[in-house]
């Protein structure tokens, strides 16, 4: 324990036994047979009670920690500054400045005066000692000065004042052999092999990583991934941190604050770049210590992750004013779906390693009974035996799921919200109440109701609910920013949306006035065309194409089904409307652009609802067996080309399928939409299933007052208890579908108003396509003075 800081004792032992008492006097009392006062002393102990009695101890001034340079060894020099790290520091004189010492590491070959500066290292100052060397990591100015907070000792010092003195670089290479296993020295980044296993260790005070030290860890990875005969990559983080991101001291240290911090982001952008793109070797990332920020990231870019049972993981950046990088929104979905990211994202709370592994954003969390670094390294090595299994079906993986493009589009738009973010007031007075250690006038409302780690597992277990009338307010709120970026370009943007009833249904009058409401709550112009029930063929059609010419209409819907006298053809009514307009997507040529792989026009609206409630469950679609029960025009058939599309394994049933309980009992994704009342049982259901509801069938029900009830095409109470998720009947797919109608109009609304076609609304949202707005923020950092 004398080997470690202050800090790292606090975060660790100390840290361990505190969360033992707290869980064994939960056991104890829990057991009581009442919770009352009386039953409750039972479990508790009176200081007297204990063999080994405290003894209270005065806090240590600078006289104590005072060190004494001609008679203090180097082990009681490293003692004094560990027990003063990471507060208040060692003070010591430096060039008649009184300066803070932290970060101490014996040095074993380096030798020099006592107090002399001897050697420097990658910021780091070695001062000679009355029988060897130590080196010297940060140094912080006395409260008053400039920068009073720790940066790099050679940053405080000043490179030239070290030049002056004749102060040379020690440099330590990444094969550096002169120190073995047994000669102390200091080093940040060093790597070592064991057979096919090779280890990339880094060590970053504190675990933050300024833009140097993140480019040359990057460095230090392209090697080690081109050592051929390495078959297991294993990143190695620090005992304490694995890694917080990006290094805010030095951020605030900067001339450029803004500059810096980009600089920094896409730094380590750059590890993670090149840790999902390494197709040849299994990354690991042990983390031994915590993490935070862009460090969580870091570690889950790699295949497998390896957590202590006391990690704690901070993966947010929400706190600081900033959105985050480090392709976490390719990762963190990949990994544990959109929902949760979503939900890690937003809620900016801690996250235990037991979770993480239960949630899938890690692997393995190994017990502290265990040596942490030989389970790290037997798991390396099982993985290195299945090297080209393992590695074929990675690269497989890679190559089918279009990872490049993703991982692109991912960065861009990330880091234009980081660019928004650094050139905001919010970051920079976060930042600097963080590095100058401003204390916060209460506990954060979220750390009150901490409740993240128990919604999180909920998630992925029995009865999970996809429940669409939630995940239609989350669209609802995204086209109410998209309608009002739109109109910060043009303030004459407004989208309008005609729908044309034939007839009096009652059904329909419902839901025409659902989507007339949902609309108006949106800022879209919705204009309710109701025609008779004598209403002819060629009237109908002289109505669309009217509609087709007028300007200001951007989307067009014939409510379905007609109550007409006459005969109608409905796909002869469909194909009237524009291609451009058709924002049901029910035309012959949006289907057909379907059917031929275009995804960027506009989707038929139900289908699109179904793919949106999968992608919200997280499953990974590409390579999924799924089983479409219908075929119809309107959703069945549809969906199954969507899936097809994003490399799904598609078998299309329908009511004539013979073998239809085993292709459902072998699929990983189920979509039913036969409109079938109860079709599907639920015990075909495959365990851990996704399952899509697309039907709506009105049954009897004589516990309803109407003595009706709606219910859907798969028997939902046997189904909830096997599928990991399940949309309901009603309030799953229904209420989606409402969403994707409005968002193909606003789509269509900006296709017209602003004559480009084939763009999405994403983009357009951002007035300029991915790759030319990063290359556009790029240029504007560049060009700061």
């Amino acid at each position: 324990m004398q080997n470690q800081s202050k800090a790292s004792i606090y975060r660790s032992h100390m840290t361990e036994i505190a969360v033992d008492c707290v869980n064994e006097f939960l056991r104890k009392y829990d057991s009581l047979p009442e919770k009352t006062p009386e039953f409750t002393k039972t479990v508790t102990n009176k200081i007297a009670d204990f063999e080994v009695q405290g003894q209270w101890r005065d806090p240590a001034k600078q006289s104590v920690r005072k060190i004494n340079w001609m008679d203090d060894s180097t082990e009681d020099v490293v003692r004094k500054i560990n027990s003063s790290d990471s507060a208040p520091g060692v003070l010591h004189a430096f060039f008649g400045r009184k300066l803070f010492m932290y970060g101490a590491h014996a040095e074993g070959l380096l030798r020099g005066a006592p107090s002399t500066i001897v050697a420097k290292r990658r910021g780091a100052i070695c001062l000679g000692t009355q029988d060897g060397a130590v080196w010297i990591t940060h140094l912080r100015e006395p409260k008053g000065g400039s920068r009073p907070y720790k940066l790099p000792a050679t940053m405080v010092l000043g490179e030239q004042q070290l030049k002056a003195l004749g102060v040379q670089e020690s440099c330590y290479d990444l094969f550096d052999e002169r120190y073995g296993n047994s000669i102390p020295t200091f080093r940040e980044i060093w790597y070592e092999e064991q057979g096919p296993v090779g280890i990339l260790h880094f060590d970053f005070h504190n675990g933050a990583m300024a833009t140097e030290q993140c480019m040359a860890l990057c460095r230090a990875y392209k090697i080690a991934k081109n050592r051929k005969h390495v078959k297991v990559l294993v990143l190695s983080g620090g005992k304490d941190f694995f890694s917080n991101g990006i290094h805010l001291n030095m951020i605030e240290a900067a001339k450029n604050p803004a500059k810096e911090s980009w600089k920094n982001i896409r730094a380590i952008n750059d590890i993670v770049r090149e840790i999902l793109t390494n197709t040849k070797q299994i990354t690991v990332s042990a983390v031994e210590g915590n993490a935070g920020a862009g460090g969580v990231f870091l570690a889950i870019a790699a295949d497998h992750v390896l957590t202590s049972e006391s990690t704690v993981l901070n993966p947010h950046y929400k706190t600081m004013g900033l959105f985050g990088s480090e392709y976490s929104t390719f990762t963190t979905q990949k990994r544990i779906g959109e929902e949760k990211a979503n939900l890690l994202r937003k809620q900016c709370l801690p996250l235990s390693a037991d979770t993480a592994k239960r949630i899938g954003l890690t692997e393995v969390a190994v017990p502290r009974s265990k040596d942490f670094h030989k389970e790290v390294l037997a798991c390396a090595h099982q993985l290195a035996d299945n090297h080209q299994q393992l590695i074929t079906k990675k690269v497989h993986q890679y190559l089918r799921s279009k990872a490049d493009p993703a991982m692109v589009r991912s960065e861009a738009a990330e880091l234009h919200k980081m660019y928004d973010n650094f050139n905001s007031r919010v970051y920079h007075a976060a930042r600097r109440n963080f590095v100058h250690k401003v204390p916060t006038s209460e506990t954060p409302i979220h750390l009150v109701n901490h409740q993240l780690n128990d919604c999180l597992c909920l998630l992925g277990q029995q009865a999970n609910i996809l429940d669409g009338n939630r995940f239609a307010l989350d669209v609802q709120q995204d086209l109410k920013q998209m309608i009002s970026s739109f109109q910060t370009q043009d303030p004459s943007f407004l989208p309008s949306l005609a729908i044309v009833q034939v007839g009096d249904f009652g059904d329909s009058n419902v839901y025409v006035k659902r989507k007339i409401r949902m609309a108006k709550q949106l800022g879209i112009r919705a204009i309710h065309i109701k025609l008779s029930r004598e209403t002819s063929g060629a009237e109908l059609k002289t109505s669309l194409e009217h509609l087709n010419a007028e300007r200001s209409v951007h989307g067009v819907m014939l409510q379905l089904p007609l109550d007409c006298a006459r005969d109608i053809n409905v796909n002869e009514a469909l194909n009237c409307i524009s291609p451009v307009k058709d924002v049901d997507a029910l035309g012959a040529t949006n289907r057909g652009s379907i059917v031929g792989g275009d995804l960027d026009g506009l989707l038929t609206c139900t289908p699109a609802a179904c793919m949106e409630l999968i992608k919200k469950s997280g499953i990974m679609i590409q390579g999924s067996r799924v089983v479409v029960i219908g075929r119809s025009v309107v959703v069945g058939g549809i969906v199954a080309e969507l899936l097809k599309w994003n490399d799904a394994t598609v078998i299309n049933c329908h009511e004539h399928t013979h073998n239809l309980k085993e292709e459902v009992q072998a699929a990983d994704i189920v979509v039913a939409a036969a409109g079938i009342p109860n079709y599907v049982q639920g015990s075909w259901i495959k365990q851990g299933a996704v399952v899509i509801d697309a039907g709506i069938n009105l049954v009897s029900d004589p516990n309803k007052r109407s003595g009706l009830s709606i219910v859907g095409d798969v028997e939902f109470s046997t189904a909830r208890k096997r599928a990991s998720f399940i949309t309901p009947v009603p309030g799953g797919v229904g209420p989606m579908t409402v969403q994707m109608l409005m968002k193909n109009t606003v789509k269509a609304a900006a296709n017209q108003h602003f004559a480009v076609k084939k763009t999405s609304v994403k983009e357009l949202t951002e007035s300029t396509t991915i790759a030319q707005k990063s290359l556009l923020v790029e240029e504007k950092f560049t060009n700061l003075p």
